[in-house]
């Protein structure tokens, strides 16, 4: 409210201090609502998750990396979403990103056995047969089947 301060016409804010105040009160509001909106929502996260995984089988890479992105955002400890993700750069012919997150999917999951034999097989075709093998070796102590040709080859080289 304002109030005369002299007979001359001029005013001045009632409580300058209680302004104030209330900027600093609206500042603090504001930086709570960031801080919400930026915090891990494993709900969204498995709803974005979803989705990338549905644009990945529909061969829309750059769709479902844009989709895992958001998956990630709200939940930066999901191996799932990096796993997925690692596919469509794989897909995108991406492969230095295909590496990094099937890397961070292990990290969080070291027993994640369709990582280990991704990131194997990328090394396979890379021609780099020692860090193969290593991954190769790792899916299978991660119970993946099926992949005893990967180890004999391994033991021929």
């Amino acid at each position: 409210m304002l109030k005369p301060v002299n007979f001359d016409g001029k005013f001045e804010a009632d409580c300058l201090f209680s302004h104030e105040k209330m900027r600093h009160i609206l500042s603090l509001g504001l930086l709570i609502l960031l801080f919400q909106a930026c915090a891990p929502n494993p709900q969204k996260s498995q709803q974005h998750l979803e989705e990338g995984i549905q644009l990945l089988y529909k061969s829309k890479f750059k769709n479902a990396v844009h989709e895992l992105n958001k998956a990630i955002e709200f939940n930066n400890t999901s191996h799932e979403a990096y796993f997925y993700r690692a596919s469509a750069y794989f897909n995108l012919k991406d492969v230095e990103k295909a590496k990094l997150d099937y890397q961070k999917a292990i990290e969080l999951k070291p027993d994640y056995a369709d990582a280990c034999f991704n990131l194997g097989r990328i090394y396979d075709f890379e021609k780099n047969y020692d860090m193969a093998c290593y991954y190769y070796r790792l899916a299978y102590e991660s119970g993946k089947p099926n992949i005893g040709d990967y180890i004999r080859r391994c033991m021929e080289r």
